[in-house]
């Protein structure tokens, strides 16, 4: 439960994507004079979705859901522990 209020946040999609060397942008448009007649699009093989198949950061996504998935075990450990 934990661990997917995480990995939906709109928060760690960013955090997860960015610097991502697979995330291109494509200028918008301008006007003769370089002002933005449209915003920038950014572009990814993946959707942006964090561990799709086009995600080039697949290999750590996995790693974060484990970890996620641990952390939610040993927290599950100490409230029944009441440490």
């Amino acid at each position: 439960m934990i661990s997917q209020i995480v990995l939906d946040s709109d928060e760690f999609q960013r955090g997860f994507c960015e610097g991502c060397p697979a995330v291109s942008v494509i200028p918008g448009a301008r006007d003769s004079f370089g002002v933005p007649m449209e915003p920038d699009d950014d572009v990814c093989p993946a959707d942006f979705v964090p561990g799709d198949g086009g995600c080039v950061r697949c290999d750590v996504f996995g790693l974060v859901v484990e970890r996620l998935e641990d952390l939610e075990v040993w927290l599950k450990g100490a409230v029944q522990d009441g440490n």
